[in-house]
């Protein structure tokens, strides 16, 4: 995971299960928040952890008036389908500007 700034991550092609404790980690040190952009354009697998890190994510933003974006490839944007939480990350989304090249979960 590489981050732009705070308040924007970049995730890797293959997500497993052995990195979502550092990315805990690193989401408890941090300071933000308002708002977290999640890009996970160029990710194309995921463990079943790390679905729960995003809804520990989400929660935990929401908790101080925050939100959580995320921005999914097509292969995620077909897992996300596949079980059923899109709308469950979709809220807010509409307020966000587009990153070019990218696509919000809807």
């Amino acid at each position: 995971m590489e981050m732009i700034d705070e308040k924007t991550w970049i995730f890797p092609k293959n997500i497993e299960f052995h990195v979502v404790p550092q990315y805990l980690k690193t989401i408890e040190k941090s300071t933000t928040q308002d708002m977290l952009v999640f890009d996970l354009n160029n990710t194309e697998n995921i463990h079943s952890s790390f679905i729960g890190f995003l809804i520990y994510v989400k929660k935990k933003l929401e908790i101080h008036g925050g939100q959580l974006v995320l921005k999914v490839s097509p292969s995620l944007q077909k897992t996300f389908d596949m079980l059923h939480i899109n709308s469950y990350f979709s809220s807010h989304m509409s307020d966000y500007q587009e990153i070019p090249g990218t696509r919000t979960v809807h």
